[in-house]
């Protein structure tokens, strides 16, 4: 699925991240290894009065926890994880939910194939699974920063879709379990855990959507991972703001 890009009247400030103190085929890998889990909650958080002028408050909701989830592994021993090595893996059930489809369709031995991306010193490999009856197939991607082209197919073919892991057979050597979470991406907005949303409006065209939630500084590096290393700072913390993204064929407020 191709992605189109269209650009909101209002700038859109999304996942805040606050920083504070099926099962496999025949043959397919199996890797239970224990990966220290990330918790985020919702978030207290009032824009006004610092909203812009001529925008009501139309909802403010707490949300469940996303449901999918996001692995990461990274180099031990260092106190920033984005300074060395990175590899994800992540899940999405959600139709709307797949990664920046790649400019370039590789082999993945496996699965058949998937698609390549690149942004910065981020690549990526997306694919999608088998779907269960009635539902959506899922979605499968690999990211990795500082990794080849070859380690990234080793990683998705050593994909062990029950547990959820990367195989110790295709996981480039030297990276560990670094942390796991629920995960979301949804029209081009990540979410993690549980959060608080508000949306301002002055009408379909004119909108603000605004995303907090309360973790730990694993959180702010799963959400450099999902952003390929581009978060930005909003008072003081960890966060992604920007125009929100539509894929094509969808429509979105």
């Amino acid at each position: 699925m191709a992605w189109r890009w269209r650009r909101a009247t209002v700038r859109a400030l999304v996942a805040v991240v606050t920083a504070t103190a099926s099962a496999g085929c025949g043959g397919a890998p199996r890797d239970a290894t224990p990966v220290p889990p990330v918790s985020a909650g919702a978030a207290p958080f009032v824009l006004a009065p610092d909203k812009p002028s001529g925008l009501f408050l139309e909802t403010l909701q707490a949300e469940p926890p996303a449901r999918d989830r996001l692995v990461v592994y990274a180099e031990p021993g260092r106190s920033d994880p984005l300074t060395g090595r990175v590899l994800a893996l992540t899940r999405q059930t959600d139709r709307n939910g797949e990664l920046p489809e790649g400019s370039r369709t590789v082999p993945i031995r496996r699965f058949g194939k998937g698609h390549l991306g690149r942004q910065g010193d981020f690549a990526w490999i997306g694919w999608n699974g088998t779907a269960r009856e009635g539902e959506d197939p899922p979605h499968y991607g690999v990211i990795g920063k500082g990794l080849t082209e070859r380690e990234l197919r080793s990683a998705a073919d050593a994909v062990d879709k029950e547990h959820l892991r990367i195989a110790r057979s295709g996981r480039p050597a030297g990276l560990r379990p670094f942390a796991e979470a629920p995960m979301a991406i949804s029209n081009g907005d990540v979410r993690f855990g549980a959060g608080t949303t508000q949306v301002w409006s002055r009408g379909p065209d004119a909108w603000l959507a605004v995303r907090t939630l309360r973790g730990d500084a694993r959180v702010e590096s799963l959400a450099r991972v999902m952003t390929f290393g581009g978060p930005v700072r909003i008072r003081g913390s960890a966060g992604t703001a920007g125009t929100v993204v539509f894929p094509a064929g969808t429509s979105g407020r």
